[in-house]
């Protein structure tokens, strides 16, 4: 589960030059990814299409049973997105 989180998150990054979760000056970081939730990427950028936008949210997702099962279902997912 983690390495699907960190793959969104270089994801976001690259998509939208941003992190996932937004952070208050002198907020503790891990405490903002353990406990945050993650920006929508179409906020951010709406050019990325919508699928590609749900399937990296998906994956950023606080809550484990709402992420992918593992890095290849996510794969696939994006790779449909990109289709």
């Amino acid at each position: 589960a983690n390495d699907v989180w960190s793959l969104a998150a270089v994801f976001y990054k690259l998509l939208t030059g941003e992190l996932p979760r937004e952070a208050a000056a002198g907020a503790e970081p891990l405490e903002v990814v353990l406990n945050g939730e993650a920006v929508p990427l179409r906020e951010r950028n709406r050019e990325v299409p919508g699928a590609l936008a749900a399937a990296v949210d998906r994956a950023l997702a606080r809550n484990l049973s709402e992420r992918f099962a593992d890095a290849g279902q996510m794969r696939e997912e994006v790779a449909l997105a990109l289709d």
